[in-house]
């Protein structure tokens, strides 16, 4: 590869070789090279979503005119918590939190074939998301919004989403307040 000299930012690529790139969203959240993105990342500090990419281009059938594009593919897991009255009865949700999951990963992109499979590993943090206040609820479903300072804050928790490490042997443990009862699963 050839880096202009008059833009340090763009480079070409020399003819008859093949090239691997690989991305990370945001952008200094992991470090490494086109053979492999790793590090580590908390979700109960870090409320951005994670995107990997990887392609591979092989000048000889590239367009070398054309920008190499990249397929971001999300490394976290969008959780979404819904409530809606069983009995139809109209209530205020008071306190609702989830706990018991794994907040904090080693993360490691080495993926060169799709779909573009990351590794989380050494999964530790026993971490909770947080909401107080009272959102008024009934027989229709409603997205909990507004999580607490004690819990990640940014556009995904606003939109009531939490970002979470994909997992499969954490013990998550539900407790939800209303104004008439406590519920724990």
């Amino acid at each position: 590869i050839t880096i202009d000299p008059d833009d340090g930012a763009r480079a070409y690529a020399t003819k008859e070789a093949t090239y691997d790139f690989r991305a990370c969203y945001p952008q200094n959240a992991l470090s490494g090279s086109s053979t492999a993105l790793s590090g580590t990342y908390n979700t109960l500090t870090t409320q951005k979503d994670l995107m990997v990419a990887y392609t591979q281009v092989n000048t000889a059938t590239y367009n070398l005119s054309q920008p190499v594009s990249l397929q971001m593919n999300h490394a976290l897991a969008a959780v979404k918590l819904v409530v809606k009255s069983a009995d139809n009865t109209e209530q205020k949700l008071k306190s609702l939190s989830l706990s018991g999951i794994f907040t904090q990963g080693t993360f490691a992109h080495t993926s060169t074939t799709a779909p573009q499979i990351a590794d989380w590993t050494a999964l530790t943090g026993n971490g909770s998301y947080n909401y107080e206040g009272t959102m008024s609820f009934g027989n229709t479903e409603k997205t909990v919004t507004g999580y607490t300072a004690a819990s990640p804050l940014g556009s995904y928790a606003d939109d009531g989403f939490i970002l979470m490490i994909p997992q499969e042997d954490c013990q998550p443990v539900l407790n939800l307040e209303t104004d008439f009862k406590r519920y724990t699963d």
